[in-house]
């Protein structure tokens, strides 16, 4: 486990903490605190102002993912984001996924709904989903600009992950030279998650911007004028995918009647789809959202987002953290036919196996 300190460090040392349930922090552990809610925590040195020893590659690395993040702040810039929502609840559950806590994406987002909608308590492995999914929305707060989906890098390396943290765990003075070599693989791995995260936050920024354009063209197809209630609620699903009437009205400032409609022309498009939130409660969740948000939680997410381009099409390959792309090509896909005519971009089951949609290999 790992703590932090209210004040300056000496020396990086081991030491026995408490955790506070109540206040949701630790502190240092008090002889009358309880044996079974005391842990041994790591306290590292504070970083700020600290230029560690590193090798000229380890400093390439940091010099590139700080290059990414520069050039993807510029090409963003300060306008809110539609692909926010996915963002980050795609971080979110990939920080459940490395804490050993799987819950299914479409199971998070109905579990959102449960809570905010009908103020009902979900099961607890979406519980925590959620609560990491605010504070992603803290972090956005202080930093804008929307999730970085680093945690989804980190995933694909797990073990890589936890090694790096226990080569940090090194106590010794500030200055000491061992300090520096514990944290050269951590900083590197960081560097390269980075870049990963910003050209998979790319990949999840250019897919929601193409199911926005798709959903426009199906609605202007049927008539919807785009001064309607409908249309507006067809702006809002980026950010907005699993609604009520009810919600709907609220978020339109509209009547009830008038939500129910749109709700139901854009169910007739088949973009929204009733589903089930809770024992009782109903929702309609845009599909094509809660695809999104399944395959970006995957262990190899950006590779595997093919609904921007036609259907079928690979993405283009994302490079791994040793900097080799990854090979996306059709015979790496399900490509077994979906409900809704596409075809599946989950990765090739085994023969005799199946995709995670459930598609056999035979």
């Amino acid at each position: 486990m790992w703590a932090t300190t209210h004040g300056a460090v000496t020396v990086g040392r081991e030491e026995r903490r408490f955790w506070d349930d109540r206040l949701q922090v630790s502190r240092a552990a008090q002889a009358s605190d309880p044996a079974r809610e005391c842990f041994d925590a790591f306290v590292p040195h504070p970083v700020n102002g600290w230029e560690p020893d590193l090798r000229a590659d380890t400093w390439r690395q940091v010099s590139m993912a700080t290059e990414r993040c520069a050039d993807l702040a510029n090409a963003t810039g300060s306008q809110p984001l539609a692909a926010e929502w996915l963002l980050d609840r795609s971080e979110s559950i990939a920080s459940s996924t490395i804490e050993e806590i799987r819950p299914s994406a479409r199971r998070v987002a109905r579990a959102e709904a449960q809570l905010e909608l009908f103020s009902e308590m979900p099961p607890a492995a979406e519980m925590q989903a959620l609560r990491n999914v605010a504070a992603t929305q803290r972090a956005d707060e202080v930093m804008g600009g929307g999730a970085l989906p680093v945690s989804a890098a980190l995933m694909r390396h797990k073990q890589r992950y936890f090694d790096a943290l226990d080569e940090v765990r090194t106590v010794c003075p500030p200055d000491d030279p061992r300090r520096s070599r514990g944290y050269r693989s951590w900083i590197e791995l960081l560097a390269q998650a980075t870049a990963h995260a910003c050209t998979l936050r790319e990949r999840l920024t250019k897919h929601v911007k193409a199911l926005s354009q798709r959903w426009t063209g199906q609605a202007r197809q049927a008539g919807i004028r785009s001064s309607s209630a409908a249309a507006k609620l067809l702006d809002s699903l980026p950010r907005h995918p699993v609604v009520t009437a009810d919600s709907a009205s609220s978020l339109l400032s509209v009547d009830l009647r008038t939500a129910q409609r749109a709700v139901a022309r854009l169910s007739k498009l088949g973009i929204l789809e009733q589903r089930s939130a809770g024992r009782r409660n109903r929702v309609f969740e845009c599909s094509d959202m809660m695809d999104a948000f399944t395959e970006s939680v995957r262990e190899q997410p950006a590779s595997n987002l093919t609904l921007s381009a036609p259907v079928g099409t690979p993405g283009p390959p994302l490079p791994n953290s040793d900097g080799v792309a990854l090979d996306s090509g059709d015979g790496n896909i399900c490509g077994a036919t979906t409900s809704r005519g596409r075809r599946c971009g989950h990765p090739q089951p085994r023969p005799g196996g199946q995709c995670p949609a459930g598609h056999r290999r035979g």
